[in-house]
């Protein structure tokens, strides 16, 4: 998913149901441990499908690769913010001048 703000990341996820859940966060420095920000983005995902009574879909999703997936967005999300940041502050070189912000 793509903002404006080189602070917001976010994906979408699809289900077995076939429905999806936006997963967004807003934070104004690069994450410092990707695996464990995933697994949190993952968990409250997990907590909402509870609430929402889907155990079908909970019970349907290979979690693991949810977590691996959401992990690597994350880490690209904070390569880009360190990028943008870069850039804000006047230290951008030539490859940080073609790296485009996607959240």
């Amino acid at each position: 998913m793509e903002a404006d703000d080189a602070t917001i990341g976010g994906f979408l996820m699809r289900f077995p149901s076939g429905k999806a859940t936006v997963v967004q966060w807003k934070h104004g420095a690069p994450s410092l441990d990707s695996k464990a920000d995933a697994q949190k983005l993952i968990t409250g995902v997990v907590d909402s499908l509870l609430k929402e009574g889907r155990q079908d879909d909970i019970d349907r999703t290979n979690w693991v690769s949810c977590v691996a997936a959401a992990q690597r967005i994350v880490s690209d999300w904070s390569d880009l913010l360190r990028a943008h940041i870069r850039r804000r502050d006047g230290t951008d070189d030539a490859s940080l001048s073609t790296a485009r912000l996607l959240t």
